[in-house]
């Protein structure tokens, strides 16, 4: 498979913005298998938004429900199953985006995470700076590297804060790929707010 996953170390830490800018820059079709959540816009719809010239593939599950999959599924009387996903047949890497962090539900037994294992995919994680973050930051590198899978690097959602990305890069050994810089009001500008730091690990 030619692309790679991206997650979080939870929600609403920048995941879409990030998929954006590696979408821009690095010329992605973009995949968002599991949309909970369908107001006022999906993450489709803003990736087309920051970055238009975005080769999108439909997503396999829109959910209304802002919501864990697996409780918002179960609630619209929708069961979802890795089977359920294909890799998508278009010319370009595809970026692969999850919902919420690694370790949410899709169903009983199966984790957002899991559909990187089907596809063998690198795994890119935003972390954002926040009091807790570093714990969540090494729960989620564990997750990921338990399952086998390789973490191309971290992009650093938000104000840079040494103290905490000094100890996640000598507990975890996982570089920083690149910096996204606080954006206010949804105004990104995946030019003036995206900096590479590694660019050449992706």
């Amino acid at each position: 498979m030619n692309g790679i996953f991206v997650t979080g170390i939870g929600t609403d830490v920048g995941k879409t913005w990030v998929s954006a800018c590696l979408c821009h820059h690095l010329k992605y079709a973009y995949f968002k298998p599991i949309q909970a959540g369908t107001l006022p816009n999906t993450d489709s719809q803003r990736i087309l938004h920051y970055a238009p010239h975005t080769t999108i593939v439909m997503e396999r599950h829109v959910l209304k429900m802002p919501a864990s999959p697996h409780y918002a599924a179960a609630e619209e009387g929708v069961e979802i199953e890795l089977s359920d996903f294909e890799w998508p047949s278009v010319d370009s890497p595809i970026l692969v985006e999850g919902a919420g962090g690694p370790l949410v539900p899709i169903n009983s037994k199966d984790m957002v995470i899991d559909i990187a294992v089907k596809f063998n995919l690198p795994v890119v994680l935003v972390v954002r700076h926040y009091l807790g973050s570093i714990n969540h930051t090494l729960c989620a590198v564990e997750a990921i590297e338990r399952r086998g899978l390789n973490i191309a690097g971290l992009v650093i959602s938000g104000a840079e804060h040494k103290p905490s990305e000094e100890v996640i890069l000598s507990v975890t050994g996982v570089p920083i790929l690149a910096r996204l810089n606080e954006v206010k009001n949804e105004d990104l500008n995946p030019e003036n707010h995206w900096t590479w730091v590694n660019k050449e690990l992706i």
